[in-house]
């Protein structure tokens, strides 16, 4: 028995040399005392928002919102009042709490602050060349298995809000899965979690790693990334 649990605590613990504890695509950098810091220039510039999971679904829904402001013959209005206020706080929630973990009944992360409950980053490893996902250690699912689940829910709420009106309890739920399958495509723009390579203790090491390059310069590359997807808006839309 002694053995036996000994076997399951070494494999935790390779496990977790293998998953990152850092900023850059961490569930939890930007939050103070349970509250989202504001997501401005100020705070982007000072340090204190430092990337993380709902600081790219944010920096996502901006996009979204100029790409609709540049297209929508209302300039964006109905794309704003409709879906991005409605639904950005409980992308956000899902997002963060994607990354919030139990192993063997032991939280290794801040807890879910939303309705869909617990994560898990065992989850969240997808090399393309073995269609496999974490290896070594407790492993873990594939992240497109994890999405399926996620996308199988969905459709349930899809397919009810075609019968009678959702309540907002559930538009909550529905924003959230969203929010938790938005983070496994996130994590697919690490190649730490594609190539399934070892990014433990990083963060020991400031000049080490691309999360720890994301992190530390997460300001010029978020309007970085923005002014690409506008100019490649611009373009598609002068071909169409």
């Amino acid at each position: 028995m002694t053995k036996r649990f000994s076997i399951i605590i070494l494999a935790a613990v390779l496990t977790l040399s293998s998953v990152s504890l850092l900023d850059g695509f961490d569930n939890n950098p930007n939050r103070e005392g349970g509250t989202w810091i504001p997501y401005t220039k100020e705070n982007i510039d000072s340090g204190k928002i430092k990337g993380g999971h709902d600081t790219i679904t944010y920096e996502g829904m901006e996009l979204k919102k100029k790409v609709h402001q540049q297209t929508d013959t209302d300039g964006g209005n109905n794309f704003i009042n409709r879906f991005a206020k409605d639904a950005l706080e409980s992308l956000r929630i899902g997002a963060h709490d994607e990354d919030s973990t139990k192993i063997l009944g032991i939280p290794f992360d801040d807890p879910p602050i939303g309705s869909t409950g617990w994560g898990g980053w065992l989850d969240h490893f997808y090399n393309p060349e073995t269609g496999k996902g974490l290896k070594g250690g407790l492993g873990g699912r594939p992240a497109t298995e994890k999405a399926k689940d996620y996308a199988v829910e969905i459709k349930k709420l899809l397919c009810k809000s075609q019968k009678t009106p959702l309540t907002d309890a559930e538009k909550k739920t529905l924003y959230e899965l969203f929010g938790k399958t938005g983070h496994l495509l996130q994590d697919m723009g690490s190649p730490f979690h594609v190539g399934d390579a070892t990014h433990a203790f990083q963060q020991f090491f400031p000049t080490w790693g691309f999360e720890n390059y994301v992190s530390n310069n997460w300001g010029s590359l978020g309007s970085q990334i923005i002014t690409k997807n506008l100019e490649l808006t611009e373009v598609l839309n002068e071909k169409e």
